[in-house]
């Protein structure tokens, strides 16, 4: 690939980050760096899982991915025009070596132990969305173990799955409880925090269907980077964030 090569495909990268909201190209580095930390995407096959318009997977075949399937489902009514945005995209990139597929989680047909890394940015919950405390309902705890299980197929050994996702408890969701006003809340104004659930439930779901190691990171938006010290914590971050990252190593 030529300079010139490289040069044109970092100005359209920039182009889509910040027609999805991300203006700040420093901010976004920071974000994919707590994201992905020391993950090395290089020749890595990797799955994601509810893609939107792209960026996440344009990222991945960009840092070198062998081989990157895109799947976005494009619900009627809620994320309508992103296969076409995310399709155009890819094309304009040159990107072989990501896959775009419109299918839904549930039907998706991947081969087991074909994936070196699964990532799903805000997704998780809606994988089986409940109102209830899976951490007290053994039907909501079961039905988010055997999506796990179906994850963990996909992996080969040694894998990994990143996943984003919003606390169902944190400082603002218990104020709404007792009527504060959504318009005052600093973060998740627009969140239903009954169907998500706390990191510690996650992990013990992807215990039960079988992998190994977890982590929890909480990451700090780059308005706020100079408290990091203070909110990259669980007492912080239930404060003022209530969002994290969780991984889970097959």
């Amino acid at each position: 690939m030529t300079l010139n090569q490289i040069t044109q495909r970092e100005s359209l990268k920039l182009k889509f980050e910040a027609e999805d909201g991300h203006e700040n190209p420093t901010g976004y580095r920071r974000y994919l760096s707590q994201l992905f930390g020391d993950t090395n995407l290089n020749d890595k096959r990797i799955l994601e899982i509810g893609s939107g318009k792209g960026l996440i997977s344009l990222h991945c075949g960009l840092s070198g991915a062998k081989h990157v399937i895109s799947v976005e489902p494009e619900m009627e009514g809620s994320t309508s025009g992103v296969i076409a945005i995310q399709n155009e995209r890819i094309k304009l990139l040159s990107l072989e070596n990501v896959e775009l597929r419109q299918e839904d989680f549930n039907s998706l047909d991947i081969a087991e132990g074909s994936v070196d890394l699964i990532v799903m940015i805000a997704v998780l919950n809606h994988l089986y969305e409940t109102p209830q405390n899976a951490s007290r309902d053994k039907d909501a705890f079961d039905k988010y173990v055997a999506i796990a299980e179906k994850l963990h197929t996909l992996l080969d050994e040694g894998g990994a799955i990143i996943a984003t996702d919003a606390c169902r408890y944190c400082l603002w969701t218990q104020l709404r409880r007792i009527g504060w006003p959504r318009k005052w809340c600093l973060t998740q104004r627009t969140i239903d925090w009954r169907i998500h659930q706390q990191p510690a439930v996650w992990e013990k779901i992807f215990r039960a269907a079988g992998f190994s190691r977890f982590e929890v990171k909480y990451p700090v938006p780059n308005r706020l980077r100079h408290l990091e010290p203070l909110i990259n914590n669980p007492v912080g971050n239930f404060a003022v964030m209530g969002e994290f990252i969780f991984y889970a190593y097959k």
